[in-house]
């Protein structure tokens, strides 16, 4: 779930969480304010993390819960590659197409 440890900074956290669940590494660029995901739902609050990811990737470092499968898209067609995903019953990430859709404007 990406959380942030006691006395974690949020860039700190972010940098981990790239490298355990994709085996990237990478440099922050940016970091949103304190985002809701559900307001009036939960109190769950998220931060967006602009990074400029290296594009040689080390090992995942996966919990044994988890099974993540890291995508490389070819960004010039990824919102026809995700429209097809989900065709084919895929589950996109509500933050993933909000960050896709409007990330012209995040500069």
């Amino acid at each position: 779930a990406g959380l942030i440890d006691a006395g974690e900074k949020v860039e700190d956290a972010a940098l981990r969480e790239l490298l355990e669940e994709t085996g990237y590494t990478g440099a922050i660029l940016d970091v949103s304010p304190l985002l809701a995901t559900s307001a009036g739902l939960t109190s769950e609050g998220i931060f967006l993390i602009k990074v400029s990811v290296n594009e040689t990737p080390l090992n995942q470092e996966l919990e044994d819960s988890e099974d993540i499968e890291v995508l490389k898209l070819p960004l010039d067609n990824i919102m026809v590659d995700l429209r097809q995903r989900a065709k084919q019953g895929d589950l996109i990430d509500s933050k993933v197409w909000s960050l896709l859709a409007f990330s012209s404007l995040w500069q």
